[in-house]
Formats: C-alpha cells, structure tokens, sequence
C-alpha cells in the first residue's frame, strides 16, 4: 500500500501545473504536492518585478529560436500546453490577460500574486494535496515504488514521481538544486549548470570583485564609475559580445545599467554566452553602437556638423575641452550619459606635456560607434532569472517527460537542461513541461493497472 499514486517535489510553476494536470486525469489519482518553503509559487511572486511575464504568445516557429537549449525536447510539451492554452488556463481561473511589446503577456491586474494563487487554486479544487515545509532529503527507488525521505525519518511512499524542483537561481525562493541530486541519485546524468539571464558586470564597475572567481555578489558596493552608470537605460542600441577579436553573439535593443552591472532584454539576451564562455576560462568584452540605425559616413558628417557648430558659438570661448565635449556628448546620447561614457573611454580627451586637453573628435566618433567596455565577472544565482544546463536532455522522453532510465520518474521545468530568453518563453517552459509530466504520470498509472489486471487474467 503506498502513500500516493503521484508525488511532486517542488510547489513552484512546473509542479502546480504538474500537480493541476495530474489530479484533473480520467483516473483522479492521489496526487500529493510537496513544497519546502512556507507557500508554493515563491518564485512565481518575484517574477517581472511582480508583474509576472507568464508567457509569449508566440507560435511555435518563433518562440523556439528564444529557446537557448534544447528546443526539441519542448517542442511536444509546448504543442500539447502552448501559450494560447496557457492564456486560457488562466482566464479559467479568474486571471485576464494583456499583452505587451514582444508578444509578452501579463495578468491585466499586474500582479504576479494572481497568477500564484490561480496554479494553486487549480490544483486544490483539481484534488491535489499541497504540503507546504516539507523538505524532501532523498529519494529511492524499491523495485516500482519511490521512497521519499522527509525530515525526521519520515518516509512517503509513492507509484510515480514527478521532480519539479526548479534549479539554483533566487535560493531564498526554495530553488537550491535539490532535484539535481535526486535525478542523480536515480541514475540520470547532468549538464553544467551557471547562472543565466543575469547581470555582467563591466570592469571597474564595483569597489572590488571579491573572490569568488568571476561570480561578483551584487552586493558588492560601485565604485565611482559604477555610480555614474547605475539607473541609466539605453535605447535601440547594436551590442557585440566579444572574446578578443572573436564575435560571440550580437543583438541591438534595450540594455540597463544597474546596482549588478549591465542587465535589460539585451543584457539578459547576452549573459548566457557571457557566463559560459567566462566559465570555460575565456574573456569578454562587449561593444556597444549608440547609434546602431545611422550609416557610418551620414553619422560622422552629422557629428562633425554639430562640433563646428559648437566651437563657432560664442559661449564655448574659454571653456575646455572636456567641458565641451560634455556638451557634443548631450546631443548625441542620453544627458545622465555622458560622464560615465567619458570616464569609460580612452583617447577622446588627450593631455599635452604641458598639461593642457583637446578633444579628439575621431577617437569620439569611433567611441561612439564603438563603446568598449571590459565585462570582470557576472552575478551568479543569488539573482540570476534561470539555471542553464540541468538533468541532460536525451535522459529524458520528449514525448511525456518520464526518465528513460528510471520508469515511473518524471522532470519538469527548470530542472531540465531547458533554458530560453526573458520575455516569458522560461514561464511558458514550465508551464507545458509540467501539464505533459502530470497529464503522462497519470496516464501511466490506468496502464499499469490494465497491465496488472491482464496479467492476472493470463494467470488464473
């Protein structure tokens, strides 16, 4: 006799929809939702900066190039739960939907807490028994039952176990890497897992790096610089992310510069490679065109139009080059731009033996079209959006999430070697990961009875 048909460790996106789809079955088995933390959905609250981005709406053939690893591995998930089934998940359950720049969608009260308290509603009223501050501490298996270890010595047994754990990024939430651990246990290999969508943190930026390798905690006080770069948003601009001379990846869009280093979708869009090229020992650079949408020869006569406009008025008389190159810096870029931008470039202000400055408007010119900022670490998982890398893909059954290698085991969500952009492409990943774990380890119970009721037929 066992405690529950179906177990789910975790309470987070992937193991409330699990434990919505696996309750709502045919069959309505037993199913019981064990989450560590005092509430489900932490992660879910803080998502979008409580706004929640919860999916994308967009069609398969253009949401699968956000997805960074392993696409083929959602690409059924996301047929059998897309986002439009998501959208109407959620309006089933009380929550209505906007839809911003991006395809992105939100809940049209911006609250995150809604779309937290609609996964749990679902998976009540579906019949799923949610505990909440029960830490799982392991996991076996004994011939088609799992054991599951809580606190104390206590044990639950269960037929089928779904591992919906979440990965390393936002630990307060509950996300400490458990279900690595557990799908270890069982026999399942894993890739490298390093903090993605997170913040790179140019040289220079903070008081010091720490010494934690290239991880800086984004605790870390700014330095002068830092401070004169924090809360600066820029707009449409061309961003390459360089390894010496080598171009890695190249994006144009958005990009913020933050209390953790340089963030926003392209930020964000970048980190990845980033990260693991920093990783693998390897160093990066990014740089950045402020001007990205204006050819080379328009932009340089317009620049230099604006110089000898400046110099010709009469209010530059007297003033210095730094001075006035802070005024040519006002018409090009964002005011609160300038000092930071100056400070961070080389060879626009050049001083004479004698002391004095000049302006180099080709250095400028080329700064501009060029700003080149040295990138000393990254911020780890301590505020990283998503874990890349996880339970390997090919350890898993595409078709219904189950573990090749350990029958009656399934994984979902960001325990899985899956990982995409910002812009609710993750939340939708959990979202379809989890209904075609829950819906296929519900499933597998009503086959596992015919099988046992055809054997005994056979016998008799």
């Amino acid at each position: 006799m066992t405690d529950t048909d179906i177990a789910i460790i975790g309470g987070g996106a992937s193991g409330m929809m699990a434990a919505f789809s696996a309750a709502s079955s045919e069959n309505r088995p037993q199913v019981t939702v064990l989450e560590k933390m005092p509430r489900p959905c932490r992660k879910v609250i803080i998502t979008g900066k409580g706004r929640c981005n919860y999916t994308n709406e967009k069609d398969w053939n253009a949401f699968s190039p956000h997805v960074r690893a392993n696409s083929n591995l959602l690409r059924i998930a996301f047929m059998e739960f897309p986002p439009d089934k998501v959208i109407g998940f959620f309006k089933k359950n009380g929550v209505e939907s906007i839809t911003e720049r991006g395809d992105r969608v939100f809940p049209a009260s911006h609250k995150s807490m809604d779309i937290a308290d609609a996964l749990y509603s679902a998976a009540k009223r579906a019949g799923a028994e949610i505990l909440t501050g029960r830490q799982v501490t392991g996991i076996s298996k004994e011939g088609e039952i799992f054991m599951i270890t809580l606190p104390g010595g206590q044990t639950l047994s269960a037929k089928r176990v779904i591992i919906a754990t979440g990965g390393l990024s936002y630990p307060t939430t509950g996300s400490t890497g458990d279900g690595y651990d557990f799908a270890s246990t069982l026999g399942l290999s894993l890739k490298p897992r390093f903090p993605s969508l997170t913040a790179l943190v140019p040289a220079g930026y903070k008081q010091d790096r720490g010494n934690d390798g290239m991880h800086i905690d984004r605790s870390i006080p700014l330095s002068d610089t830092g401070h004169l770069l924090c809360g600066i948003s820029l707009k449409n601009v061309g961003v390459r992310l360089m390894s010496g001379k080598q171009c890695l990846q190249e994006a144009m869009g958005d990009i913020d510069f933050t209390d953790g280093g340089i963030e926003g979708p392209i930020g964000f869009a970048l980190s990845r490679t980033a990260v693991k090229t920093m990783t693998n020992g390897g160093k990066v650079s990014l740089e950045i065109d402020l001007k990205p949408g204006v050819a080379e020869d328009e932009y340089r006569q317009r620049v230099s139009g604006l110089w000898k406009d400046i110099l010709s008025d009469s209010r530059s008389q007297g003033r210095g080059a730094r001075t006035l190159a802070s005024v040519l810096c006002g018409k090009l870029m964002p005011k609160e731009l300038t000092a930071g931008f100056l400070r961070t470039t080389t060879g626009i202000i050049r001083q004479s033996q004698k002391g004095k400055e000049s302006f180099d408007l080709g250095q400028f010119i080329q700064a501009t079209r060029c700003w080149k900022i040295a990138i000393d670490g990254y911020v780890g998982y301590e505020r990283c959006v998503i874990t890349a890398g996880g339970v390997a893909s090919d350890e898993v059954s595409p078709k219904t999430m189950e573990a090749r290698k350990c029958k009656g085991l399934y994984l979902c969500g960001e325990v899985l070697d899956i990982d995409a952009d910002t812009g609710g492409y993750n939340l939708q990943t959990a979202f379809s990961t989890g209904y075609l774990a829950g819906r296929h380890a519900a499933a597998s119970l009503l086959d596992g009875e015919s099988k046992s009721q055809a054997k005994s037929t056979n016998t008799r």
